[in-house]
């Protein structure tokens, strides 16, 4: 591998590990007075029976 191409390698690199971390790093919400997401429409799929194998 040449020397140019290495560091374009590694400058991808850093740039996937960077918006890795970014994407990782605990948020810090501001307090809210009402929920941030909240449910509506939601449905639930329940089977009749359910087995187990063994």
């Amino acid at each position: 591998m040449s020397k140019k191409s290495e560091q374009k390698y590694n400058k991808i690199l850093v740039g996937k590990k960077r918006k890795i971390e970014r994407r990782l790093k605990r948020k810090q919400w501001k307090e809210q007075d009402r929920p941030m997401f909240r449910a509506r429409n939601i449905h639930y799929e329940i089977a009749e029976r359910s087995q187990a194998i063994n």
